[in-house]
């Protein structure tokens, strides 16, 4: 009988591996033989898959391709840290910080209410509220407080947002990935991620603050956002190094605030929020006298409405004002091209309507800052054109200086030299500015 039931169990065992068998079979048929065994590690536990492939390798040697994992997956299953998750999940709770003026990002915490950035980003917001950007608007939210030596500041959301999780800057792993996130350059559309390596720890001169340095592009914008490593928030992107001397630029240096220097401050500053608006000055600026428990609310709505009107900007006034005379002096120069036989016709026309609409633009924004003739909407819409305007500009007159550049420099010079009679002003920088087009 004990012969009989081991002659079963035998059986049973070689109908089950026969069944397997064929499954494999048809994967390698369907799939190919380097991604079956993935597809079939997908399907079953990993134990059955091991005990599949081992009996595989016996049954068909050299028929089978064994799926080894990469070394950072499996240093994702030791960590339990997954890259693809760490920056979807930063992508979430990354946020735009600022206005159309002047801009930064920033990210939230845990438990969703509170949003960390550089005193750098908010330090124009004379009135302790800085607008920050979701949920399809911007809101004007509470800054809540900072450290100026630390470049660390913290503004209170008027909502929960799914927050980063902090990790531990102290563990990386040198030319570990690591990535920044926010709006470099421009507050426009959704968040961007650009990736590097951690390079070091390391301290900026006169300054006790630990820095990650690393090779990650960090630009205006950047400041106040997330570095993210596989795990997490490692660092708060804060600033880059364009020139190591007057004659020597540098690439690839930028510094952020480590996570584990960053998360002492950050939790001090949110343990003493009393409710009321912090002021961004060099120390905090006194709090009017009030009733207990009742913090002073800003002027304005909850948020600030696309469609409102800015305000006068100064600033903006004699930007705008600049760009309008240089545009028309553009516009003068290659006019003067159009009779010319060294440029290309079809590009020039398309210069030429570049250049027009970005002085059109340029008077449009000029007259709305001075007049508050235009709304924050429309002033990001036009500024986004200009800039778009500007870039093609540069590409078309690169291949139109190609040849003829001292026709275009003759051209240059007559353009400022008719525009200071026009306007009575001394242009010679610009004039001088014209011998680029010979280099």
């Amino acid at each position: 009988m004990k012969a009989f039931f081991g002659l079963l169990r035998k059986l049973t065992t070689a109908l089950l591996i026969s069944i397997l068998v064929v499954m494999v079979v048809v994967l390698v048929v369907k799939k190919g033989q380097v991604g079956y065994l993935q597809t079939l590690k997908n399907n079953l536990s990993y134990s059955l898959y091991d005990y599949i492939s081992g009996h595989m390798e016996k049954k068909l040697p050299g028929k089978i391709l064994s799926v080894k994992k990469t070394e950072e997956e499996e240093k994702e299953i030791n960590t339990g840290c997954v890259e693809k998750e760490a920056l979807k999940k930063a992508k979430s709770c990354t946020l735009l910080v600022g206005d159309v003026e002047k801009h930064g990002s920033g990210f939230v915490i845990d438990p969703g209410n509170y949003l960390v950035t550089n005193y750098h980003v908010i330090d124009h917001f004379s009135e302790g509220y800085a607008n920050v950007y979701y949920n399809g608007q911007f809101h004007t939210l509470r800054i809540a407080g900072f450290s100026v030596e630390d470049d660390l500041a913290v503004i209170k959301l008027d909502v929960e947002v799914e927050s980063c999780s902090w990790s531990d800057s102290q563990i990386l792993e040198l030319a570990e990935n690591v990535h920044a996130v926010g709006w470099p350059n421009s507050p426009y559309g959704e968040s961007t991620i650009t990736k590097g390596i951690f390079s070091r720890y390391t301290t900026l001169e006169n300054n006790s603050i630990q820095m990650i340095q690393t090779d990650t592009p960090i630009n205006p914008g950047n400041s106040g956002g997330p570095l993210i490593n596989k795990c997490g928030v490692v660092g708060i992107n804060t600033s880059k190094t364009n020139w190591i001397d007057e004659q020597l630029p540098s690439e690839g240096i930028g510094y952020a605030i480590t996570s584990g220097y960053a998360q002492g401050i950050v939790s001090a500053l949110i343990r003493s929020d009393d409710g009321f608006p912090k002021v961004p000055t060099k120390t905090v600026a006194e709090v009017p006298e009030t009733e207990p428990n009742t913090p002073t609310q800003p002027e304005t709505n909850n948020y600030l409405d696309p469609n409102t009107y800015v305000a006068y900007n100064y600033d903006q006034v004699i930007f705008w004002e600049t760009q309008k005379i240089s545009d028309q002096a553009v516009l003068n120069s290659w006019k003067r091209a159009i009779d010319s036989e060294y440029v290309n016709e079809d590009k020039l026309e398309n210069l030429l309507s570049n250049v027009s609409r970005s002085l059109e633009i340029a008077e449009i924004l000029w007259d709305g800052y001075t007049n508050s003739k235009i709304t924050y909407a429309q002033v990001l819409g036009l500024k986004q054109e200009y800039l778009l305007l500007n870039n093609e500009f540069m590409y078309l007159t690169n291949d139109l200086n190609t040849e003829g550049s001292i026709n275009a420099y003759k051209n240059c010079v007559e353009s400022w030299q008719d525009l200071e009679k026009e306007y009575e002003e001394d242009f010679s920088d610009q004039i001088e500015k014209c011998t680029e087009i010979l280099d």
